[in-house]
């Protein structure tokens, strides 16, 4: 099964690769291309063609990959609907309360459908398990919508969100061996195949490389979704073996870094959709960091939580020393990047007052 699922994974990446390039020309005829504008930096039209190729590829993996899609057809289901309205919204643009509300919508069925319900929270208050008993179906909708959300606005730099999200995938596949659920374990592969034949074309390994295509909403809606399921799935069928703070740590980087936009967008008074250039990305590159530095920090760290997070849970480190050292994390997470902002908001200031005299 091993030699069939890494044929599979082989196919998967050849084909997304072709995928790639057959489709770039196609996005230019029909204006599927991310335009340049003050919040969007990368000089060039480029085509949003990332997210399509890789849901060709992944599709093609499904087919040579020998299991039973019976237990994954809602998650087939939402994907295709989310496509769909993503394909629309990078072609058009759609309103934040659109994509809201769709967001919501899948939600609800990925949690009514396929019976993705966070039932308890686990031991993370010193306090015994949390049940949410009634309030189970909101808070998961919630917490579908914030993953969503949180990788949605990690695509912010050529290669890190690809990047970031390979890390995880390849965390959780290691978790899904570990417990014995092979089959989330081989289409995470599939999955992370396709990833990593997006990166050949949209990592930064040049100091001053243009990117050639963009994943697009399409792309980081497709992973949103992907990533929400498993770590849901993961985390309910596997509380007695895996700790389910773990997951937030694997999650870290894009939840500290949605959480701190937000704050920031509400103690500023503006919308928390309003779209700005306040990410841990954007900080870092402003600081003087290169496009490829600025991705490699936040991947390495992020891959550094997740690991840390999986050793602690071998280490039988309870769940609520587990969170409460999250939750220090954050907070010199929160320290560090806002300082950094204002520090570098200060110093443009002082730029902006010579140059005007």
């Amino acid at each position: 099964m091993i030699i069939h699922v890494i044929f599979s994974a082989i196919i998967v990446f050849c084909f997304t690769l072709c995928a790639i390039v057959y489709f770039r020309p196609i996005a230019v005829r029909i204006g599927l291309l991310s335009l340049p504008t003050s919040r969007k930096k990368h000089g060039n039209q480029i085509p949003l063609v990332g997210g399509i190729a890789m849901l060709f590829g992944i599709s093609i993996g499904l087919l040579a990959l020998n299991i039973s899609l019976r237990p994954y057809r809602i998650l087939l289901l939402v994907i295709i609907g989310m496509v769909f309205f993503s394909f629309l919204d990078d072609l058009h643009e759609l309103s934040h309360k659109t994509k809201f509300f769709v967001q919501f919508v899948i939600a609800l069925i990925m949690v009514h459908f396929g019976h993705l319900v966070i039932n308890n929270l686990g031991n993370f208050l010193f306090f015994g398990n949390i049940g949410l008993g009634a309030i189970s179906l909101p808070f998961t909708v919630i917490a579908i919508m914030a993953v969503i959300n949180a990788i949605n606005m990690m695509d912010g730099m050529d290669g890190l969100l690809g990047s970031i999200a390979l890390c995880q995938f390849l965390l959780l596949i290691f978790l899904s061996w570990y417990i014995g659920y092979f089959h989330d374990c081989y289409l995470m592969i599939i999955i992370s195949s396709a990833l990593l034949a997006f990166l050949v074309f949209n990592f930064p390994y040049k100091k001053k490389r243009k990117s050639r295509i963009f994943m697009g909403d399409i792309g980081s809606t497709l992973i949103g979704i992907l990533l929400v399921w498993f770590l849901i799935n993961l985390s309910k069928n596997s509380a007695s073996v895996i700790n389910h703070v773990v997951f937030l740590w694997i999650m870290a980087i894009p939840l500290f870094d949605v959480i701190n936009v937000v704050f920031r967008r509400i103690c500023n008074q503006k919308h928390i959709f309003h779209a700005d250039r306040q990410h841990l990305h954007h900080i870092l590159h402003k600081s003087g960091l290169n496009y490829l530095s600025s991705v490699l920090i936040i991947v390495i760290l992020s891959l550094l939580f997740g690991v840390a997070g999986i050793v602690m849970n071998f280490l039988h480190v309870s769940e609520s020393v587990m969170f409460m050292i999250l939750l220090v994390c954050f907070g010199g997470y929160m320290f560090m990047v806002n300082y950094r902002s204002r520090r570098q908001n200060k110093i443009n200031l002082i730029t902006q007052e010579m140059s005007g005299e």
